[in-house]
């Protein structure tokens, strides 16, 4: 059941690695602007995460089979 998960689909595996760069990315940024209290870094970071959830929206458009990815309520 866990591993059904982490299961991808041909339109999501195409998109993955640039998503969990876009929020470790994200996450990195936003940590660092909170560290040192810069707000542009902080409103960088909230534009890369809000980028990830554009490859998201991306990913499951160009979805060739009708699949989309398994969200957690599946």
């Amino acid at each position: 059941m866990l591993l059904s998960l982490f299961h991808r689909t041909q339109g999501g595996a195409a998109l993955l690695d640039w998503r969990v760069g876009a929020f470790f990315l994200g996450a990195v940024l936003g940590l660092a602007g909170i560290f040192l209290n810069i707000s542009w870094l902080v409103t960088t970071a909230l534009i890369v995460l809000l980028g990830g959830i554009v490859l998201r929206w991306l990913a499951s458009r160009d979805s060739e089979s009708g699949e989309q990815e398994p969200t957690l309520h599946e």
